[in-house]
């Protein structure tokens, strides 16, 4: 029997942005009728706990039991909803992976999340997706999509992938030089070479914004402006609702990579005054929240 996702008796949000009027799709709007579902979603994810299922990478309409699968649970109060479910172990620590039973099946949790809360990713069997769905919910997990996801992994200042990482941008241009090591033993010459050059030859550099956005954040690949002159793009961008403000995350010249540095980034034809910010996450900058 199929089942429309997110729907129940309380009238919430989750069918919101099954209307396919022209007003409902000008999601490059910060205000509309889904701004209240992403709000709501971060929201639970800030103060509760949030479940993110297959249905929330889509903005429309989903139907069938599949996509009641979760792969994200994470919350302040993730572990209250879990102990009633399973028998997973809630003491490891941060990026570990471990097995236990879910409602009675086999599944295997990872420790992460790209929210920036405590959380585990949670791996299981398709067919017993739908039960786990239904369990992880009962226990007070809230549902959110990856509108609100992206939000929360912006304050972080996570990159994402074919976006905020591309083949557009060398390793050291993306900021992502922490997980290199050159000098490695039996490192492969050519390629330390490689590395070595990239550094030394890297014209722009990731940054993170804070954005005096209007009605609009940055989408991506807006223009970054300094006086009269183009400095970068960014790559993508969204409100902080737990910082409340608009930040982009973007490449820009070298040399302009520092704290402080006033910008402008050009949305939908608008310039708006930017600046650039430390090389730390904007919420929860020493992870303490996440590895609590």
């Amino acid at each position: 029997m199929e089942k429309q996702i997110f729907v129940d008796d309380k009238g919430d949000y989750h069918t919101i942005c099954d209307d396919l009027s022209h007003k409902a799709m000008q999601i490059w709007l910060r205000a509309g009728p889904w701004e209240a579902c992403i709000c709501d979603g971060c929201e639970a994810v800030h103060d509760e706990c949030g479940v993110l299922g297959i249905s929330g990478f889509a903005l429309g309409k989903v139907l069938g039991d599949g996509v009641r699968d979760w792969p994200l649970v994470t919350g302040p109060t993730v572990r209250d909803v879990l102990a009633q479910i399973s028998d997973v172990d809630l003491s490891l620590a941060w990026l570990i992976t471990q097995n236990a039973i879910v409602t009675g099946k086999a599944a295997e949790f990872l420790r992460v999340s790209f929210a920036g809360k405590p959380g585990w990713e949670v791996h299981c069997m398709i067919d017993d997706a739908p039960v786990n769905w239904d369990a992880v919910t009962g226990a007070g997990a809230k549902p959110f999509g990856m509108y609100a996801l992206d939000r929360l992994r912006l304050e972080k200042g996570y990159r994402a992938w074919k976006t905020d990482l591309s083949t557009d941008y060398t390793i050291y241009e993306a900021g992502l030089e922490r997980f290199i090591s050159a000098g490695k033993q039996n490192h492969d010459s050519g390629i330390v070479d490689s590395l070595n050059a990239a550094k030394t030859g890297a014209k722009k550099r990731f940054v993170t914004l804070n954005v005096e956005a209007r009605d609009a954040d940055a989408p991506y690949m807006s223009t970054i402006w300094q006086g009269g002159h183009v400095v970068g793009e960014t790559t993508s961008g969204g409100w902080g609702y737990r910082i409340d403000g608009s930040i982009a995350l973007g490449v820009v010249r070298a040399d302009l990579a520092v704290e402080g540095t006033a910008l402008e980034v050009e949305i939908y034809g608008e310039r708006c005054k930017a600046v650039v910010q430390k090389d730390t996450p904007l919420w929860d900058p020493h992870n303490e929240r996440i590895r609590a």
